[in-house]
């Protein structure tokens, strides 16, 4: 278990990347330029959208603003 898995609550919404897959395209990229292929844009899998406990509705608009401190 990474340290990093659970200190939070609730625990917080990331993306996961797909690292071997973003080194075989990096990879395939790099061998067709070396073999004089077009220059292309490098393509590379999408992160996958990890859902969790932190992700919910927006708070409730305010309406009374937020009072406003100076520090002078």
């Amino acid at each position: 278990m990474t340290p990093w898995k659970h200190p939070f609550t609730p625990a917080r919404t990331t993306i996961r990347l797909d690292f071997r897959a973003q080194g075989r395209a990096a990879l395939r990229t790099l061998l067709d330029r070396i073999d004089g292929g077009i220059d292309t844009a490098l393509e590379v899998p999408a992160p996958t959208l990890i859902l969790r406990g932190s992700t919910g509705p927006s708070a409730p608009h305010r309406s009374d603003p937020l009072p406003v401190y100076r520090i002078t």
